[in-house]
Protein backbone atom coordinates (compact mmCIF):
# COMPACT_ATOMS: atom_id res chain seq x y z
CA UNK A 1 0.00 0.00 0.00
CA UNK A 2 2.91 2.51 0.94
CA UNK A 3 4.38 2.35 -2.38
CA UNK A 4 1.38 3.26 -4.11
CA UNK A 5 1.15 6.39 -2.67
CA UNK A 6 5.08 7.00 -4.20
CA UNK A 7 4.69 9.77 -7.05
CA UNK A 8 7.64 8.90 -9.10
CA UNK A 9 7.95 12.04 -10.94
CA UNK A 10 8.65 13.97 -7.42
CA UNK A 11 10.00 10.96 -5.77
CA UNK A 12 7.83 11.79 -2.40
CA UNK A 13 5.64 9.62 -0.95
CA UNK A 14 1.84 11.53 -0.64
CA UNK A 15 1.35 11.94 3.41
CA UNK A 16 -2.57 12.15 3.44
CA UNK A 17 -5.81 11.30 1.93
CA UNK A 18 -7.34 8.45 -0.41
CA UNK A 19 -5.39 7.65 -3.42
CA UNK A 20 -8.79 8.51 -5.36
CA UNK A 21 -9.22 11.90 -4.10
CA UNK A 22 -7.17 15.30 -4.67
CA UNK A 23 -8.11 16.90 -1.06
CA UNK A 24 -9.10 15.26 2.37
CA UNK A 25 -10.15 16.66 5.69
CA UNK A 26 -7.03 18.04 7.80
CA UNK A 27 -8.84 19.46 11.31
CA UNK A 28 -11.74 21.57 9.94
CA UNK A 29 -10.61 22.25 6.97
CA UNK A 30 -10.61 20.34 3.09
CA UNK A 31 -6.78 20.25 2.03
CA UNK A 32 -5.57 19.22 -1.16
CA UNK A 33 -3.62 16.42 -0.49
CA UNK A 34 -2.62 14.80 -3.50
CA UNK A 35 0.70 16.82 -3.98
CA UNK A 36 1.41 16.42 -0.87
CA UNK A 37 4.88 15.16 1.63
CA UNK A 38 5.51 15.27 4.81
CA UNK A 39 8.29 14.71 7.44
CA UNK A 40 6.68 12.13 9.31
CA UNK A 41 7.03 9.98 6.28
CA UNK A 42 10.76 9.52 6.54
CA UNK A 43 9.67 7.08 10.11
CA UNK A 44 7.22 5.00 7.15
CA UNK A 45 10.52 4.31 4.96
CA UNK A 46 11.69 0.51 7.16
CA UNK A 47 8.26 -0.81 5.78
CA UNK A 48 9.79 -0.30 2.36
CA UNK A 49 13.37 -1.71 3.28
CA UNK A 50 11.93 -4.82 4.87
CA UNK A 51 9.31 -5.30 1.89
CA UNK A 52 12.38 -5.30 -0.84
CA UNK A 53 14.47 -7.78 1.79
CA UNK A 54 11.50 -10.30 2.24
CA UNK A 55 10.35 -10.13 -1.65
CA UNK A 56 13.73 -9.36 -3.34
CA UNK A 57 11.93 -6.98 -5.31
CA UNK A 58 14.39 -3.71 -5.35
CA UNK A 59 11.35 -1.31 -6.14
CA UNK A 60 11.00 -1.01 -2.23
CA UNK A 61 14.17 0.01 -1.63
CA UNK A 62 14.24 2.32 -4.72
CA UNK A 63 11.14 4.06 -3.34
CA UNK A 64 12.58 4.64 -0.22
CA UNK A 65 15.82 6.10 -1.23
CA UNK A 66 14.26 8.62 -3.83
CA UNK A 67 12.07 9.71 -0.83
CA UNK A 68 15.31 9.97 1.49
CA UNK A 69 16.99 11.91 -1.10
CA UNK A 70 14.13 13.88 -1.50
CA UNK A 71 13.69 14.91 2.26
CA UNK A 72 17.34 16.01 2.20
CA UNK A 73 16.67 18.41 -0.49
CA UNK A 74 13.48 20.06 0.42
CA UNK A 75 12.68 19.40 4.24
CA UNK A 76 16.23 20.64 5.56
CA UNK A 77 16.18 24.58 5.76
CA UNK A 78 20.24 26.07 5.83
CA UNK A 79 20.14 26.68 9.30
CA UNK A 80 19.27 22.16 9.87
CA UNK A 81 16.12 22.80 11.28
CA UNK A 82 13.30 21.17 9.17
CA UNK A 83 9.63 22.03 7.67
CA UNK A 84 6.76 19.85 7.90
CA UNK A 85 5.10 20.18 4.63
CA UNK A 86 6.22 20.02 1.01
CA UNK A 87 3.72 20.59 -1.83
CA UNK A 88 4.78 19.51 -4.90
CA UNK A 89 2.55 19.55 -8.53
CA UNK A 90 0.99 16.22 -8.80
CA UNK A 91 1.12 15.70 -12.52
CA UNK A 92 5.16 17.20 -12.77
CA UNK A 93 6.64 16.42 -9.57
CA UNK A 94 8.02 19.68 -9.26
CA UNK A 95 8.83 21.28 -5.89
CA UNK A 96 6.31 24.25 -5.54
CA UNK A 97 6.68 25.73 -1.57
CA UNK A 98 6.83 24.65 1.62
CA UNK A 99 3.64 24.41 3.96
CA UNK A 100 2.94 23.72 7.48
CA UNK A 101 0.11 21.52 9.21
CA UNK A 102 1.55 21.30 12.75
CA UNK A 103 3.67 23.72 14.64
CA UNK A 104 2.53 27.77 14.62
CA UNK A 105 3.03 29.01 11.30
CA UNK A 106 4.91 28.61 8.54
CA UNK A 107 8.00 29.40 10.09
CA UNK A 108 7.78 26.89 12.96
CA UNK A 109 10.36 24.15 13.62
CA UNK A 110 8.32 21.82 14.83
CA UNK A 111 9.63 19.47 18.00
CA UNK A 112 8.14 16.26 16.36
CA UNK A 113 9.00 17.00 13.05
CA UNK A 114 12.72 17.47 14.12
CA UNK A 115 12.53 14.02 15.95
CA UNK A 116 11.03 12.48 12.82
CA UNK A 117 14.06 13.92 11.03
CA UNK A 118 16.31 12.91 13.14
CA UNK A 119 15.34 9.21 13.22
CA UNK A 120 14.05 8.79 9.98
CA UNK A 121 17.61 9.67 8.59
CA UNK A 122 19.16 7.35 11.04
CA UNK A 123 16.89 4.37 9.95
CA UNK A 124 17.81 5.29 6.75
CA UNK A 125 21.22 5.17 7.75
CA UNK A 126 20.94 1.87 9.17
CA UNK A 127 19.91 0.21 5.89
CA UNK A 128 21.73 1.47 3.51
CA UNK A 129 24.58 2.20 5.36
CA UNK A 130 24.80 6.32 2.84
CA UNK A 131 26.75 8.16 5.13
CA UNK A 132 24.76 10.89 3.69
CA UNK A 133 21.84 10.24 5.54
CA UNK A 134 24.20 9.71 9.08
CA UNK A 135 25.52 13.33 8.49
CA UNK A 136 22.05 14.80 8.14
CA UNK A 137 21.08 12.92 11.26
CA UNK A 138 23.81 14.53 12.87
CA UNK A 139 23.70 18.03 11.71
CA UNK A 140 19.56 17.59 12.61
CA UNK A 141 20.62 16.47 16.23
CA UNK A 142 23.04 19.02 16.75
CA UNK A 143 20.78 21.86 15.63
CA UNK A 144 17.74 20.15 17.93
CA UNK A 145 20.07 20.38 21.00
CA UNK A 146 21.07 23.63 19.85
CA UNK A 147 17.45 25.11 19.03
CA UNK A 148 16.37 23.77 22.80
CA UNK A 149 16.20 25.43 26.10
CA UNK A 150 17.56 22.89 28.75
CA UNK A 151 15.12 22.66 31.90
CA UNK A 152 16.82 21.62 34.65
CA UNK A 153 15.10 17.96 35.88
CA UNK A 154 15.33 14.19 36.21
CA UNK A 155 14.25 14.23 32.71
CA UNK A 156 16.99 16.68 31.04
CA UNK A 157 17.85 15.05 27.84
CA UNK A 158 13.77 14.38 27.53
CA UNK A 159 12.75 17.90 27.80
CA UNK A 160 16.16 19.60 26.17
CA UNK A 161 14.61 17.52 22.74
CA UNK A 162 11.11 17.77 23.56
CA UNK A 163 10.25 21.67 22.81
CA UNK A 164 6.54 21.52 20.78
CA UNK A 165 8.09 24.25 18.86
CA UNK A 166 11.16 25.75 18.40
CA UNK A 167 10.89 29.01 16.77
CA UNK A 168 7.58 29.98 17.13
CA UNK A 169 5.49 30.64 19.77
CA UNK A 170 2.14 30.66 20.14
CA UNK A 171 0.66 33.80 21.97
CA UNK A 172 -2.44 31.95 23.23
CA UNK A 173 -0.07 29.65 25.15
CA UNK A 174 3.08 31.40 26.70
CA UNK A 175 5.59 29.64 28.31
CA UNK A 176 7.43 26.59 26.65
CA UNK A 177 5.15 23.66 25.39
CA UNK A 178 6.87 20.08 25.89
CA UNK A 179 6.29 17.70 23.64
CA UNK A 180 6.64 14.15 25.19
CA UNK A 181 6.41 12.37 21.47
CA UNK A 182 8.89 14.65 19.87
CA UNK A 183 11.53 14.11 22.58
CA UNK A 184 10.51 10.25 23.06
CA UNK A 185 11.12 10.06 18.98
CA UNK A 186 14.16 12.74 19.06
CA UNK A 187 16.18 10.40 22.02
CA UNK A 188 15.73 7.31 19.62
CA UNK A 189 17.31 8.55 16.51
CA UNK A 190 20.09 10.05 19.18
CA UNK A 191 20.53 6.47 20.63
CA UNK A 192 20.57 5.30 16.97
CA UNK A 193 23.37 7.76 15.61
CA UNK A 194 25.29 8.44 18.28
Amino acid sequence: MLAQWFNAKGNSIRAWGRLDETASPIGEDMVQTDNMAIIDCLMNLPVLYWAGNETGNPKYREIAVRHADMALRQFIRPDDSVIHVYLFDPQTGQPLRPANHCGFSLKSYWACGAARGIYGFALTYTYTRDEKYRQAAVRLARQNAADSELVLSANQLLERIGREDYLDRNPQCPGILINGHGGRLGYSGWATIF
